[in-house]
Parts: structure tokens; C-alpha cells; sequence
């Protein structure tokens, strides 16, 4: 006669609530997919801004967007990583090594991200010269990228900052920085100047939201980690 139990694997599921583990997802991935998605808009809202100062100014700063986007590839990758990695010490209670990842990642932040607007400053003309032969392109494509390029540094501390917060459950700290850094930085920064300097108000706001951003993540990482793990307080 052939048995109606079910495996044990299966039976557990009867005997399990969903409610509490999905309630923890939806605290850390709702507001993880809001900060996600206000960088996007932010920078939909740059463009709209540059647009009114010319095709030369929306050529450039196009452009230097889509070299930017390939040189910020490592810092994407570690935010993308280095949640896993604290969050499980986080949750062993390695308060010590979680610690020792934070600061290696901000360290790879800094100098990845000065080592990079080195060079793209340095060679900031000769990179233009691959997308267009317009000389009014390549000034403004040289322009962004000596004021918005020291920037990088702070993107990263940034991103690598909203991914820790998420992994440590405080989400919704990350993703009151996000809304700070585009509504009340980033927007004021470029329609405050936008009149006196034209497209470089734009590309001093995109500085000024991620040194901001940088700022509030330090500040924000470290005190979440003071509140458990006390000898942080000696950084």
C-alpha cells in the first residue's frame, strides 16, 4: 500500500509561516528598488536640464555619460558584492572582519575613483575624439568630465554604502540618502547655478550630489556600525 505522507522536506512547508520571511524581504527590497531607481531619474532630470543648453551640450554630456558608465563598471561590481560579504559576518556577529571589508572598500573606492578621473581629465579630449570631430562637442565633453570626474570617488562610496546599509537591514537609510542627494543637492545645485554658468551647473550639481552622497554614507555606515560593534567609534 502506497503511503500518503508527505517527505519531510514537504511536510516542514505545512508547518512554516511565509509571512514573517516575506515581510523581511519587502523591508530591505522595496526601499532598496525606490534608492535604485531615483539615481535614474535624477540623471533623466540632468539631461532635460542640458538639453536647454544646446546639441552641443546634450551631444557632450551624452557622450562622456556613456564613458562614464564603463569606468564606474568596478565600483557597480563591488556595491553589487560587498553586501553578501558584510551581511553574512554581519549575521555571525564578525563585527571585526565586516568591519575590514567596509574599509577595504571604501579605500578601493577613493583610489579607483581619483586613479580614474586622473586619466579621463588627462585625456579627456583625446576619448571625445572617438565619438565626434565637432569641436563644440568635444569642449563640452572635456568640460563634464573636469568638473563632474572628481566625482567618482564619491559615486562609489555611495553605491558601496546604500549596499551595505541594505545587507545590515537599514534599507530605508539608504534610501533617505538617495532621495537627499537628487532632490535636495543634485536639483537645487544645477537650478541655482544653471542661469549664471550654463551646462557646467549641471555638471557641478552631478559633483556636488555624489561628494554628498560619499559624506552622508560615511557618516551613516558608521554609525550603524558604532551602535553594535562600540570600537568603531575610535574611526
Amino acid at each position: 500500500m502506497r503511503s500518503t505522507a508527505l517527505p519531510l522536506n514537504l511536510a516542514l512547508l505545512r508547518n512554516c509561516s511565509l509571512i514573517d520571511p516575506a515581510m523581511s524581504i519587502i523591508k530591505v527590497g522595496l526601499p532598496a528598488a525606490f534608492s535604485n531607481a531615483i539615481n535614474p531619474l535624477g540623471l533623466s532630470i540632468l539631461t532635460a536640464l542640458v538639453a536647454l543648453e544646446g546639441e552641443a551640450a546634450v551631444a557632450g554630456f551624452g557622450a562622456a555619460g556613456r564613458l562614464q558608465s564603463f569606468v564606474i563598471v568596478p565600483l557597480l561590481a563591488l556595491s553589487g558584492a560587498i553586501g553578501g560579504i558584510v551581511g553574512q559576518n554581519w549575521g555571525a556577529r564578525e563585527y571585526g572582519r565586516a568591519r575590514q571589508a567596509v574599509l577595504y572598500a571604501a579605500g578601493f573606492c577613493v583610489v579607483w575613483g581619483l586613479a580614474v578621473a586622473i586619466a579621463m581629465i588627462v585625456a579627456g579630449e583625446q576619448f571625445a575624439r572617438l565619438f565626434t570631430d565637432d569641436p563644440a562637442v568635444i569642449a563640452e565633453f572635456a568640460r563634464y568630465l573636469e568638473i563632474a570626474a572628481w566625482g567618482y570617488a564619491g559615486f562609489g562610496l555611495l553605491i558601496v554604502g546604500n549596499g551595505i546599509m541594505n545587507a545590515v537591514d537599514k534599507a530605508s537609510f539608504a534610501l533617505l540618502q538617495s532621495v537627499a542627494r537628487v532632490f535636495l543637492v543634485m536639483l537645487p545645485v544645477a537650478l541655482l547655478l544653471q542661469p549664471a554658468m550654463g551646462s557646467a551647473a549641471i555638471y557641478t550639481a552631478e559633483l556636488a550630489a555624489n561628494l554628498f552622497g560619499a559624506v552622508t554614507a560615511i557618516v551613516l555606515v558608521r554609525h550603524i556600525f558604532v551602535q553594535r560593534a562600540p570600537a568603531w567609534s575610535k574611526l
